[in-house]
């Protein structure tokens, strides 16, 4: 996995991770769940999480006041 991937991941906050006490590194603590989930977010094609999905409208949503005053 790229580097530049897990960074992204922890500044996200997809991944537990802390700095070392020098500084310089990161130290990243999973357990057997997490690994798993972070396998499946690795999975997904790229794009996944920045992509807008498309909803049905919510039928019991208030009009906006764009939508009242038309």
């Amino acid at each position: 996995m790229p580097t530049a991937t897990v960074y992204t991941w922890i500044y996200r906050g997809w991944v537990t991770a802390r700095h070392d006490p020098d500084g310089k590194n990161w130290i990243i603590t999973a357990d057997a769940t997490e690994i798993q989930r972070l396998r499946e977010r690795r999975a997904r094609p790229p794009g996944y999480h920045t992509r807008a999905r498309w909803t049905e409208p919510d039928e019991h949503a208030e009009p906006s006041q764009e939508e009242t005053q038309t």
